[in-house]
């Protein structure tokens, strides 16, 4: 039930690509059941940073992007 609330979240987060990985890394324990909590983590990271760089092109978070450079001009202005 845990692992589908997680799902559920992650989802409501706009993060549908790592909820897809985690997904199958719950359906297919064979082939990801060796994978330490690092590997499994970097696996789900991979996968979102992918698909919006598919996406959006590089860089992969456009939106997020320029607001952080704008928060960064912001902060050595004042």
């Amino acid at each position: 039930m845990m692992s589908h609330s997680t799902i559920e979240l992650l989802r409501a987060m706009h993060l549908s690509a790592m909820a897809s990985e985690f997904e199958n890394q719950m359906d297919d324990a064979t082939a990801y059941g060796q994978l330490g909590f690092k590997e499994s983590l970097g696996l789900l990271v991979d996968t979102e940073w992918n698909r919006r760089t598919d996406m959006y092109g590089a860089p992969a978070f456009p939106p997020l992007l320029q607001r952080l450079r704008g928060l960064s001009i912001m902060m050595t202005t004042s």
